[in-house]
């Protein structure tokens, strides 16, 4: 009985495993990379739903940039006052988030007087994108 007929598809099969685990596992973390959250939180300036008619179409279509590229979840000002908004981010690190105040009109042109990102971990997920 010749050894390599015996040791061939042994060693075939478990390059074969070690292929897909390789893969399930670069899958994986792809997986978890992409389930990191972050909150960008904006203050505006006084009577912005004055001051912000000049921006607006230019912020909008910057939301809808990014919100097109999948990271950017939900974004929506507070009302009645319009003191203030909130984005949800879904995305691997802040790098999405601080491109995005370099190209918003709002933050470019001074409406916005403060900002903050903060990640956080989720209890609770309805947002999840579908993978």
């Amino acid at each position: 009985v010749s050894t390599q007929s015996t040791w061939g598809p042994f060693l075939i099969g478990l390059l074969r495993l070690l292929f897909h685990l390789f893969h399930l596992f670069v899958f994986c973390l792809s997986l978890n990379m992409a389930t990191r959250y972050f909150l960008l939180q904006y203050q505006y300036v006084e009577n912005m739903a004055e001051k912000r008619t000049d921006h607006r179409a230019g912020h909008l279509a910057v939301l809808d940039e990014y919100s097109g590229k999948g990271s950017l979840m939900l974004a929506g000002a507070y009302i009645p006052d319009l003191s203030g908004a909130t984005f949800i981010w879904q995305c691997a690190d802040k790098s999405p988030i601080e491109e995005f105040l370099k190209k918003d009109p709002y933050a470019v042109n001074g409406l916005v007087t403060k900002w903050d990102i903060h990640e956080y971990a989720t209890v609770v997920n309805k947002l999840q994108k579908s993978q």
